[in-house]
C-alpha cells in the first residue's frame, strides 16, 4: 500500500497515476473537502481525512500495510512532512518527497 500526503492537485493527479498503474493506494487528506475532491476514485482509493501527528501516522501506516510513504502536501505544511519524516524514519519506510519543478 503506497500512502499519498495528497494535500495538493499534484497530490490528486498522483493518487490517480497510481491507481491507473495498478498501486494499491490511500490518501491522507486533512479536510472534507480534500476527501470530496478525492472521491472520483471511489471504492479503489482508502481516504484518511483526519489530521494525523507522528504517532497517529505511524499507527495508521502499520494498519494500513504501507510500504512507501509519498509526500505531495503543501510546500507550507511543514508539520504534515516533518511527521512524515519522522515516521517513516522510526518504521523503516521510504519516504519520497514529491514537489513541482518551480516556473
Amino acid at each position: 500500500m503506497i500512502l499519498v500526503a495528497a494535500g495538493t492537485q499534484d497530490g490528486r493527479e498522483l493518487v490517480g497515476e497510481l491507481l491507473s498503474a495498478g498501486y494499491e493506494v490511500a490518501a491522507s487528506v486533512v479536510s472534507t473537502y480534500g476527501e470530496q475532491l478525492l472521491a472520483r476514485y471511489g471504492s479503489r482509493l482508502l481516504i484518511n481525512d483526519e489530521p494525523l501527528d507522528a504517532a497517529g501516522l505511524m499507527k495508521y501506516m502499520q494498519q494500513k500495510g504501507v510500504t512507501l510513504l509519498v509526500d505531495a502536501s503543501n510546500p507550507y505544511a511543514v508539520n504534515v512532512s516533518e511527521n512524515a519524516m519522522q515516521a517513516c524514519r522510526t518504521m523503516g519506510i521510504p519516504y519520497i518527497r514529491y514537489e513541482r519543478q518551480s516556473s
